[in-house]
């Protein structure tokens, strides 16, 4: 707060020595209110109010990530959790902001997830995010490692009780039945990430 004494060469005045200023209700979206206290050589007092807007989660100086950019598909609808922070703050979901997901489901869509800024929080930010085959995932685990290897080629050898949960992800030339040239094709791909 600025104060300028007119009658005095616009001698601006020194909060704590010639005025004391109060605030009420200043911290969430709303009304709010100033009182201004003469002091020292000012008396009187002065009271206002003023509105706070709810800040926007859309504005570039609120980040909003997701902890995920990219899912493997099995099937379920997918769902990345949300951070966003403001001024140092994380916000808390179902306080501060919703999320609604879209597309969530299927490989290849156009999944993405609309944040809505609640409370004292406005706005909305359409975040994106991947639903793929990861190639390879036979045991739908999420990741393409070695057990995905010796899992195809134990069904491939007929083995008891061997079970693909996902026979597309081993289907790696794109033929439509599994074989040992997916096999080789498999363990190419597995030491090329090495």
């Amino acid at each position: 707060v600025i104060l300028t004494d007119t009658a005095n060469d616009d001698k601006v005045l020194k909060q704590g020595t010639d005025f004391d200023v109060e605030f009420a209700d200043n911290i969430n979206k709303g009304s709010a209110s100033v009182t201004i206290t003469g002091k020292g050589n000012y008396t009187g007092s002065r009271s206002g109010s003023f509105y706070i807007s709810a800040k926007s989660i859309s504005d570039e100086d609120v980040e909003v990530t997701l902890d995920r950019e990219v899912f493997n598909y099995d099937g379920t609808a997918k769902e990345p959790a949300v951070k966003i922070t403001y001024n140092g703050k994380t916000l808390v979901k179902d306080t501060d902001y919703t999320v609604s997901y879209y597309n969530n489901t299927s490989k290849g869509s156009k999944a993405y997830a609309i944040i809505y800024g609640t409370g004292n929080y406005s706005g909305s930010i359409k975040k994106f995010f991947t639903i793929e085959e990861l190639a390879g995932d036979v045991n739908n685990d999420g990741e393409f490692n070695i057990s995905d290897v010796v899992l195809l080629q134990k069904w491939l050898l007929s083995a008891s009780d061997t079970e693909l949960a996902n026979w597309k992800a081993a289907d790696l030339n794109k033929d439509n039945k599994l074989n040992v040239f997916d096999l080789i094709l498999m363990k190419r791909a597995l030491f090329s990430k090495k």
